[in-house]
């Protein structure tokens, strides 16, 4: 999950809040919110 935030200037800038990842193919059908957490900002 990522962010649009207002940087120094008239910057535009992207925060990433929320990384999930299912790596590993196992034939099984699952939620991207039931994926394994990465990393998390917040």
């Amino acid at each position: 999950m990522l962010r649009l935030i207002d940087g120094p200037g008239e910057v535009l800038e992207l925060e990433l809040l929320l990384l999930r990842e299912k790596s590993d193919c196992d034939k099984t059908v699952t939620e991207p919110e039931d994926w394994p957490l990465i990393y998390q900002s917040y």
